[in-house]
């Protein structure tokens, strides 16, 4: 079992929550307690951020953990959104309809 770590960081937007290793049932624990924190802490109208770039693996647990953080942000007015996807976790969001959601509006050239 890979275990996940979750590294606690800010941007000037907000809070930022980096991942590595693999979300499943077993880890999601720890992600769910992070991301409980993040929402707490940041300021209205700022996203709280979830770098998952170095997850190799995330099941449904994990997307869960997700949606259930975007709801309870979105309750104070705040946005969870993920950033730097995984190859897998990208599958996963759009497998799942799940990607309008949970990743930032795509930026148009101007």
């Amino acid at each position: 079992m890979a275990g996940l770590t979750v590294t606690r960081g800010s941007m000037p937007q907000g809070p930022v929550l980096f991942l590595d290793g693999e979300v499943d049932l077993y880890s999601v624990p720890a992600l769910a307690e992070a991301l409980e924190d993040a929402v707490d802490l940041c300021p209205p109208g700022a996203p709280v951020t979830v770098d998952m770039a170095q997850v190799e693996f995330c099941d449904s647990s994990g997307l869960n953990a997700l949606l259930k953080a975007r709801a309870r942000a979105d309750r104070r007015s705040v946005a969870v959104q993920v950033a730097r996807p995984s190859p897998q976790v990208a599958r996963l969001l759009t497998v799942t309809a799940t990607a309008e959601l949970l990743l930032p509006p795509a930026r148009g050239v101007d």
